[in-house]
């Protein structure tokens, strides 16, 4: 039993490093949100967080996988994010549904969630400032009307591997993100 206490501790030593070293990282990220704040950029860039991703599995040696490294990453950049702002994002159906899975899935679950029964009420919510994206299925936002649509465009897609739709659009402002 000695060999393993001794991984064990190795473990907790480690864990220890972890922790400090996400924390620091989201204190960075508060200052990032700052910032962001007073250029008026938007929080979530999945731009960014798609080239974080990309960049961590090109690193990894392994064992860790990029479906792993996703999973991990995309929690602590939740995290982030809810350190920089509270992000609301506006899903179609209810809590547990399709749309909050896919919201979850590319959000993580350091996000508020806000869900409506349509379409209309996702870009209702854009609109007035009371949610910053909004996750429906791909098969609603053709049913948008063209001044529906006007400054709200698709931002990232997420492909969920259950239910009756399995494509689903995260929608945003058409501003120019940093």
């Amino acid at each position: 039993m000695p060999e393993l206490q001794s991984l064990r501790d190795e473990i907790d030593r480690i864990d220890g490093q972890v922790i400090d070293l996400l924390n620091a990282r989201i204190r960075i990220a508060g200052k990032i949100g700052r910032i962001k704040e007073r250029e008026g950029s938007p929080v979530y860039v999945p731009e960014r967080a798609e080239h974080l991703i990309a960049r961590l599995v090109s690193r990894s040696k392994g064992p860790l996988g990029e479906q792993a490294i996703r999973a991990i990453y995309t929690e602590i950049m939740s995290a982030a994010i809810a350190q920089e702002k509270e992000m609301v994002v506006a899903c179609a159906g209810e809590a547990g549904g399709d749309a909050h899975f896919a919201a979850r899935q590319q959000f993580g679950s350091s996000i508020r969630f806000e869900f409506l029964h349509d379409a209309g009420g996702i870009v209702a919510s854009l609109r007035e400032g009371s949610a910053d994206c909004g996750v429906l299925p791909a098969s609603e936002f053709g049913k948008l009307s063209e001044a529906d649509r006007a400054g709200i465009g698709i931002v990232a897609t997420v492909g969920i591997d259950h239910g009756a739709e399995t494509e689903f659009l995260v929608l945003g402002h058409t501003r120019t993100a940093s």
